[in-house]
């Protein structure tokens, strides 16, 4: 049986279990912020095989995990409102096209 002192402890390693976990994940950067560094870097557009590989590099992406992270990467510029395709699989910013309306 658990006595009030156990219990206390166990809660306090939990709290700072999430700390520590919140502090990681947010600091960490996603495929998709290195997206953005690269196309905001480089002030134009870029094929997305081109811009995946940069972004990979930046990540340190393992061969092994590529081809999974790169379906993945494809998904969520679709799904950020930074990001607009172009036509010929070219992904820019969306603050730097102008669209007609």
């Amino acid at each position: 049986m658990l006595d009030s002192i156990h219990v206390r402890r166990y809660i306090l390693r939990r709290c700072e279990l999430r700390r520590i976990l919140y502090r990681y994940m947010s600091t960490k950067k996603t495929l998709t912020d290195y997206a953005f560094d690269i196309l905001s870097s480089a002030g134009k557009s870029a094929a997305f095989n081109d811009l995946f590989e940069a972004a990979a590099e930046a990540a340190g992406i393992p061969e092994s995990l590529k081809k999974v992270k790169k379906r993945k990467l494809y998904g969520e510029l679709n799904d950020d409102s930074r990001f607009v395709s172009l036509p010929g699989n070219v992904w820019d910013l969306k603050n730097r096209v102008k669209f007609e309306d």
